[in-house]
Parts: C-alpha cells; structure tokens; sequence
C-alpha cells in the first residue's frame, strides 16, 4: 500500500513517514525542492520512500502533474503540507491560498484516481471561538467551528491561520458531499503541538513554531521575566503522527473530524519541569512567577472523548514531551549532562 505523505520534510511529517516506514507502508512524499528531497533520501535510508517535488501545492497543474505520474499507486494521502503561523502583510497570499487552495487542488486531483483514505491535517483553532476561550467549563468539540469568517480574520497571524484551516476543511467536507469520490475522508485538528525533532540534524536556530516557547525558556536567563506566558492544550508530534495514520487504518474514523489533544499546559509547567529535571538548567533559567504554583486560570478546553474512543491513543504527558525535546536541544548543543 502506497501513501501520499504531502510536505513530507515537515515536523509532524517526518514523525509520519518514520512510522508508516515502520509498518511496512510505501511513502510518496511531496517537497519543495530537490534539495529537501535529496535530505529526506539520506535520513530515512529507506528504499520504501520516494519524493516528487511540488514547488507549491496551490498551483493546480503542478498538483495534476504529479498524479497523472502516481495516482494509479496511490492509495492513501495524508495531506500535511501547510505554511506555519506567521506575520504578513499578506495573508491571503501567504496563509490563505496555500491552505485552502491546496487542500482543494490534492482533492480535485486525487478524485480522479481509486484513493482510499485521505487525511486532512487541521487544527483544533478550526473548532473554537476567540471570543469565549476564557470562559470557565466551555467545551469545544469535535462538532463545534470557529465563527470567524473569510473577510474579517483581520491582521492577526493566528487568527488568520485559523480562517484558512477552517475553510479549507469546509471545502473539503463540500468537495466529498457534492462529488462521487472513492475515498473516505477524516480530518485531525490537533491543539499546541510540541515535541522532538525526528532527526537531531533538523534542531537549529529556526526551530518550528510550537518548539520556540520551550526553546526559549532553555536559553533564557535567571530573572528573566517569563513572556510570552502561554496557556493552552497541547499534543506530542509523535502523538499527532501516530493520530494522522490510525485515522485512516480505522474504519470509525471515516468521514470524522478528529480533535487530538493530551489537555492544558502554561508555560509555568514547563519551567518547573525543567528546573526539577535537568540540573544544568536549575538556577540558571527564568523561575517563571508562580514556580509551583498551580496556573489558576481555567478557561474553556478541547473536548476529545468521541475522538478518543475512535483512535484509542495514550498521549504523552507534559513531562515526557518537554523532556524528550529539551534533551534533544541540549544534546545538539553540547550541553546533556
């Protein structure tokens, strides 16, 4: 069995390819350069897996091209190519095409061929409500939207991300809905993703997005004033790839949205956790402003059970997630005692 991996030299996607490699499964990976392929080929050393090159996922005939070459081989696409949260000046150029036209283009194309499963990467900011988030004993799930429409997601990078993985699920729901397609479709809308790179060679200075609060606390200084003070849900990337793959090998995950998340962290947790663990960090590293303190502050959460009972997974705690990345960096940089 052939599956599609989209933006394969990505964080949650490397996870994926290493665990489909795992179970015997044969890897198309989509990249954008020859470059990024010829790295993916020397760290998985693995004759199971091939790359194509796709320059960019929002550009139709690009997309059409490489399944007029493989969609006859190709069974399942997990579609994972995305551009991060990020400031523009142009999000409708930078964040909104690539995610909803993307998503549109590998469904446009795939229909075409007998796909099985497609999985859909979201997000669970595709499920809440800005505006309510706060609200004590609020539930989100995996029925709920974000009401945030096309025209108003204003100049907010997170929002704006937010806007597009929700249409771009909207559109896919539409495109199985008003088309005759072979396959099942299950979308995952992970929350706050953190944890270890795959291989230590991608840790550098421009760590992913969802690495970078942790990667900050590690290099901050006693005394530093602890910001930004996250607080939120989170999930391993082991945990999300492990989530992306079982949601097409389980028959109750068809034509599911998924919401995947371990539960709450801040950034206080994380802080104690290093000082407690690694005796290179304590004393040497912000103490936060409530070390050992509980965070007070409920809010609403992410409400997973009709998820859990369909995938069954026991996600890693905040403790092992901070540990294992937290060894990683300091590995790299010379510093693991």
């Amino acid at each position: 069995m052939t599956v599609l991996v989209t933006g394969a030299a990505g964080f949650i996607a490397k996870h994926v390819i290493h665990d489909l490699l795992r179970e015997d499964y044969k890897v198309l990976g989509t990249v954008r350069s020859e470059t990024e392929g010829a790295l993916l080929l020397r760290q998985f050393d693995n004759s199971n897996l091939c790359f194509e090159v796709v320059p960019e996922i929002a550009d139709p005939e690009v997309v059409e091209e490489l399944f007029v070459k493989h969609g006859e081989d190709i069974d399942v696409i997990i579609h994972l190519a995305s551009p991060s949260i990020h400031c523009s000046y142009d999000y409708e150029t930078t964040m909104m095409k690539p995610i909803i036209e993307g998503t549109k283009n590998i469904l446009n194309s795939c229909s075409k061929y007998k796909v099985q499963r497609v999985v859909i990467a979201s997000s669970a900011m595709s499920m809440i409500d800005f505006c309510t988030i706060y609200d004590d004993g609020l539930v989100f799930t995996e029925e709920d939207w974000n009401p945030v429409t096309r025209n108003n997601y204003g100049n907010i990078p997170t929002v704006a991300y937010a806007t597009a993985k929700k249409f771009a699920e909207l559109e896919a729901w539409k495109f199985v809905k008003n088309n005759k397609v072979s396959f099942e479709l299950s979308i995952v809308c992970p929350t706050y993703v953190f944890g270890p790179r795959l291989f230590d060679g991608d840790v550098d200075d421009l760590l992913n997005l969802a690495n970078k609060p942790i990667d900050d606390i590690i290099h901050s200084v006693a005394g530093d004033p602890l910001e930004p003070y996250l607080h939120s849900e989170f999930v391993d990337v082991r945990d999300v790839a492990r989530a992306h793959i079982l949601a097409f090998q389980r028959d109750a995950a068809k034509g599911k949205r998924l919401a995947v998340s371990a539960g709450k962290f801040n950034s206080q947790e994380i802080v104690d956790i290093l000082n407690y663990t690694f005796p290179q960090l304590k004393g040497n590293i912000t103490q936060g402003l409530k070390s050992g303190v509980a965070d007070e502050t409920l809010g609403a959460c992410i409400g997973t059970v009709k998820t859990n009972e369909i995938l069954g997974i026991n996600y890693r705690t905040l403790e092992e997630t901070t540990y294992d990345l937290t060894k990683q960096i300091l590995r790299v940089e010379g510093k693991l005692e």
